[in-house]
């Protein structure tokens, strides 16, 4: 989620895809992350809003 100077809030999802054939997709765990999804993600926020600061 990312909110902009102007104050526009905009999500990106980056969960990736799920093969058609699992079940049901895992919650925790090693089967849970979707790696190829949240680094592309980042890239397309990179992209449209630059970086960003630290909140931490």
């Amino acid at each position: 989620m990312v909110r902009t100077a102007t104050g526009e809030v905009a999500v990106v999802n980056g969960t990736g895809p799920t093969p058609r054939a699992i079940g049901r997709a895992a919650n925790d765990g090693g089967g849970s992350v979707t790696v190829p999804g949240i680094v592309d993600a980042w890239a397309r926020m990179s992209r449209r809003w630059g970086a960003c600061r630290s909140i931490a």
